[in-house]
This record gives structure tokens, C-alpha cells and sequence, in this order.
């Protein structure tokens, strides 16, 4: 009885004030992850300048919020909590910030290559400003009808898409001119489209909803870029 008594309050002091191997890992991890997402996204970021240090710190930091928050819990109480909320607000907010600012520097590369269309629909300013106010427009969209974890379930399914299609053109027709890795090229794709296997199957029997989504709106996109395309070279002949 001793014994097991001793091993009680050694066990509720544990829980009370000491962080668990899992919850001292989890900060550590979600940094690194985040940063290595982000980092993987380099095309894009790098087009935010001299603001991709501050996005990079902004995405590993925000990564590694939910384990910090949950190994902090116990001892920080309703204090802790409130300012764990206040700097994820701040990280969210920064974070969306820094992810409308790249995308909107990025539509404008694509709308001068002809490969998606663009209409000023009266605003004045030039491409990249509209490109702004569409996205902002498109995310408050999809924040009204989507909670944050599905919008983040959806862009996560799009975006490892997106880096198989980009990985398989350098594969099929630009490895030689751009000295890319054939073997390294594969192994990518083969990670991604593991990665894109296990959380269709996780999603597809927790969130059905996501995945049906995002299969229509990745099959509507397809089909207008091929209309798109067929009628600029059309026109272009």
C-alpha cells in the first residue's frame, strides 16, 4: 500500500508540474515540420522578398502552437490559455497575412503567362492588387463556409496535388534543362502521393465532405484551365 501510494503522488505531481516526453517533444517537432512545409514551398514564398524570414518564423511558430499550448496546460491554468490564445491569434493572423501577400504575387506571374485568365471588373490599380483583393475575397468565401480545419484539410489536398503535377513535369520534360535528380524527383512524388493516400483514407471516413470536395473543385479546375488553354492557342494561331 505504501508503494502504491508513493507511485500515486509521484504520479499526480508528474501531471500537476512536469511535461510529458510527448508534450516536451511536440514543440520541437511541429517546428521543424512547419518550417520544412513551408521551406517545401519555396517557388511561391520566395516571391514574399525580404518578408520570407518573418513568413518562415510566422509557420514553424504557428506549427508548433497546439503542443505547446497542450504541454503548458496543466501548470499555466485559465492565465496561460488566455495568453496561448492571444499569441495564436497574433500567429494566425500573421500567418494569413504573409500567405495573401505570396499568392497575390504569384497570380500576377500566372496571368502574364497566359496560363489563367484575369478581368479588372472595373477596379482600378493594376494585376496584382486585383490578384489581392480576389484572394482575400476567395478566403473570406471559404472561412464563411468551411471551419479552419476543413479549409485546412481542403488546401492540404490541393497543395500535395499541386507538388505531384509540378514534380511530374520537371520528371517528364524539364529535368535536363533545369539539372534536377530523376531518382530524387521520384522518391518525391512517391512521398507525396503516400502522404496524399493516408489522409484521403483518414478523410474519407472522418470528413467525406472534404474529400468530395476537393476532388470536384481539383476536376472543375482541370476541365476550365483545359478550355482556357485551348482557346489561347487558338487565338494565338
Amino acid at each position: 500500500p505504501g508503494t502504491a501510494r508513493a507511485m500515486s503522488n509521484r504520479s499526480a505531481r508528474y501531471k500537476s508540474g512536469s511535461l510529458s516526453l510527448a508534450g516536451a517533444v511536440a514543440p520541437g517537432n511541429g517546428v521543424m515540420i512547419g518550417g520544412g512545409i513551408f521551406a517545401l514551398m519555396g517557388q511561391v514564398a520566395g516571391l514574399a522578398g525580404g518578408l520570407f524570414p518573418i513568413a518562415f518564423v510566422v509557420a514553424a511558430t504557428n506549427s508548433s502552437r497546439p503542443g505547446t499550448t497542450r504541454s503548458r496546460r496543466p501548470r499555466g491554468r485559465p492565465l496561460a490559455d488566455t495568453f496561448t490564445v492571444g499569441v495564436a491569434i497574433i500567429a494566425t493572423v500573421s500567418g494569413a497575412l504573409a500567405s495573401i501577400f505570396a499568392v497575390s504575387r504569384m497570380l500576377p506571374m500566372l496571368t502574364e503567362t497566359k496560363l489563367i485568365p484575369h478581368s479588372h471588373f472595373g477596379m482600378p490599380g493594376d494585376v496584382q492588387k486585383h490578384t489581392l483583393v480576389y484572394t482575400v475575397v476567395i478566403a473570406a468565401v471559404l472561412a464563411a463556409v468551411f471551419d479552419l480545419s476543413r479549409i485546412a484539410s481542403i488546401g492540404a489536398i490541393f497543395y500535395l496535388l499541386m507538388d505531384i503535377t509540378v514534380h511530374w513535369g520537371v520528371l517528364r520534360h524539364l529535368h535536363e534543362d533545369v539539372g534536377a535528380n530523376r531518382a530524387v524527383l521520384g522518391v518525391a512524388i512517391g512521398l507525396d502521393a503516400i502522404a496524399l493516400g493516408a489522409f484521403l483514407i483518414v478523410k474519407g471516413t472522418s470528413g467525406p465532405l472534404i474529400v468530395g470536395v476537393s476532388l470536384v473543385s481539383i476536376m472543375v479546375v482541370i476541365a476550365f484551365e483545359r478550355f482556357y488553354l485551348r482557346g489561347t492557342r487558338a487565338r494565338r494561331e
